[in-house]
């Protein structure tokens, strides 16, 4: 039973994550329809003002998703990273013996289900550095200063990074998943020569 609850809060927080990346996806594409010059001046400014509110909306909505799931998160990750090393070292102990797939197998689950929050925390990131990106890509240069100024305020906030933390402590990314790994497997060595001992 208490397996169900692990997957459904997972999956919970994961499709959340995956909601912001929609989102800045989505407000990615609105900004990609102020290319075209040919649209008015007041109609590229209102499409900027309603991209700038659904940023707002996005950032609002990610910090209220931390806030909510930052501990819980935080526990699930330390005790999934405390199972991961204890199984590893059993794996790594246990030799011949009848249980070493189900061993093996546990390890994985466990890798696939911290993967998955890096995997779709680093997205939101990658989406967000797109959105400068997007915004210069407009045809700024076409449309009046009071437009090209609030463009610019925004590309500026957007620049800000994205991120999603566990409890606060370490960013949600490709990069934090290789060092919890190398971390996991540091602790897994230094088990296995104080077992050698």
């Amino acid at each position: 039973m208490l397996a169900i609850q692990i997957v459904a809060i997972d999956c919970l927080n994961v499709n959340l994550i995956n909601q912001i990346r929609l989102h800045l996806k989505l407000l990615n594409l609105d900004l990609s329809e102020l290319v075209s010059s040919k649209q008015s001046s007041k109609d590229a400014f209102n499409i900027l003002k309603n991209c700038i509110k659904h940023h707002q909306i996005i950032l609002r909505l990610r910090n209220e998703i931390e806030s909510i799931f930052k501990y819980p998160v935080l526990v699930q990750f330390s005790v999934s990273l405390l199972i991961f090393v204890m199984t590893g070292f059993q794996a790594i102990v246990l030799t011949g013996a009848d249980g070493i797939i189900l061993v093996y197998f546990y390890c994985a689950c466990i890798t696939c289900q911290l993967f998955s929050y890096c995997w779709f925390a680093n997205q939101v990131m990658e989406e967000n550095k797109l959105l400068v990106i997007a915004g210069y890509n407009t045809s700024w240069f076409d449309f009046e200063s009071r437009y090209s100024k609030i463009l610019i305020i925004f590309m500026i906030n957007a620049q800000q990074p994205l991120t999603f933390t566990v409890g606060g402590f370490f960013n949600l990314s490709l990069n934090g998943f290789t060092g919890i790994l190398s971390r996991s497997y540091s602790s897994i060595a230094v088990l296995r020569q104080m077992y050698a001992k």
